[in-house]
């Protein structure tokens, strides 16, 4: 055995009588995510890596034109994401995380030791919370529109349908077709716990009796308005096209809430 492989698997022997299981977490966005990921590495300090949304992005757009739109590029986006995700768990960092999407060939391979965990949220109230997150942001991901507006666009359609395409498995995903939101309940089914919003004691309780994770949520990142007030503002047609955009999502939510 060489030195380098010795000193190697000290390290690993090391890391892992400290930190415990390691963690794979996939971040929807306006799903709990910050919180999680900022308990998370704490708890994981030692050996953590997570993707940035906004770096991958600007990361992307230099390797094709550097100026290409942020919606122009999403499927290469998308890929490079998992890609980077694959190589942190392949590098054998103990939590990885990030605005990745799912993908089925990197669970095959790391399924034996590495714990895949999620949060969810009720589809229409993470809908309207990115909405109200992005609407007049200077950011890659701003909308200049109201919502209304955006309703009808293509991209409130990929709002609508986030878990299908985090949760699909594919490398190329074009939207919410039956097969996708089928292969997304299934594949989070497999996942060792996915978490609520609205019960995040609950999923405190399972990280802690599933993976052996003992974490508090602080409540970061949080819209100034409650979905409360911002379901208030929004007059029944609007709410009803929502709601249509949403169920795709509802449907696997749903699926993976009652089991």
């Amino acid at each position: 055995m060489s030195v380098a492989k010795k000193i190697y698997d000290k390290r690993s022997f090391l890391f892992k009588s400290l930190l415990g299981k390691r963690v794979a977490f996939h971040h929807v966005p306006k799903c709990a995510g910050t919180s999680v990921s900022r308990a998370l590495r704490k708890k994981y300090a030692l050996s953590q890596q997570s993707i940035g949304a906004p770096l991958t992005v600007e990361t992307v757009q230099k390797i094709i034109t550097g100026k290409k739109n942020y919606y122009n590029i999403s499927q290469e986006i998308r890929t490079f994401r998992m890609a980077l995700f694959d190589y942190f768990i392949e590098k054998d960092y103990f939590l990885v995380g990030g605005h990745v999407p799912f993908s089925s060939a990197t669970y095959e391979k790391f399924k034996n030791n590495r714990y895949f965990i999620t949060v969810l949220r009720d589809p229409v109230d993470r809908f309207l919370s990115e909405f109200s997150n992005n609407q007049h942001k200077s950011t890659y991901s701003g909308i200049n529109m109201s919502l209304k507006e955006f309703i009808d666009s293509e991209e409130a359609v990929n709002y609508g349908a986030r878990y299908c395409e985090y949760f699909c498995g594919k490398t190329e995903y074009n939207g919410p077709t039956g097969d996708m939101i089928s292969y997304a309940i299934k594949n989070l089914s497999c996942f060792s716990v996915v978490g609520l919003m609205d019960n995040m004691h609950q999923f405190s309780f399972d990280l802690k009796a599933k993976i052996g994770v003992q974490a508090k949520f602080a409540k970061e990142n949080v819209s100034k308005k409650s979905i409360k007030d911002k379901m208030s503002a929004v007059d029944s047609l609007t709410l009803k096209k929502i709601q249509v955009l949403c169920a795709p999502d509802m449907e696997i939510y749903t699926a993976i809430r009652d089991n």
